[in-house]
């Protein structure tokens, strides 16, 4: 049998969809130690070991205007196990084989301070990365 992982990015509580690779989390109005919430389903039939990346470095920055920079701090907890960003190897891990429906794994973000911050739109993109062992 040829070893294989499959992922699916879905809200929490959420089916597997092998199509849905990407979610978008939106806070709105950033408030302090507000939370968000994405699973991430894995469907294997092999150990597998899960790695982030941030590309702000677990911060949410400004998209504009140019001339102003402003960073939000949040912090990312995934099956509960804060993850410091930039992570620096993998943050999760499964045993194989998973059931049928996936393994799921939290992704839980949490805002920080935005004493700092200026008014308008911050972002971040978060890449996980899935692999055999």
């Amino acid at each position: 049998v040829q070893g294989f992982i499959s992922v699916a990015v879905v809200p929490v509580g959420g089916t597997f969809d092998p199509n849905s690779n990407s979610i978008q989390i939106d806070f709105g109005t950033l408030k302090e130690t507000e939370t968000r919430e994405v699973a991430v389903l894995v469907l294997a039939n092999l150990p597998y070991e899960i790695s982030v990346s941030s590309q702000n470095d677990g911060k949410l920055a400004i998209l504009s205007p140019p001339s102003v920079t402003s960073f939000v701090p949040y912090t990312l907890r995934v099956d509960g196990d804060l993850v410091n960003l930039p992570a620096g190897g993998p943050v999760a891990f499964g045993p194989g084989p998973t059931p049928l429906a996936g393994t799921p794994h939290l992704f839980e973000f949490t805002i920080g301070s935005t004493d700092d911050a200026a008014s308008g739109v911050h972002q971040d993109s978060v890449t996980v990365t899935v692999t055999a062992q």
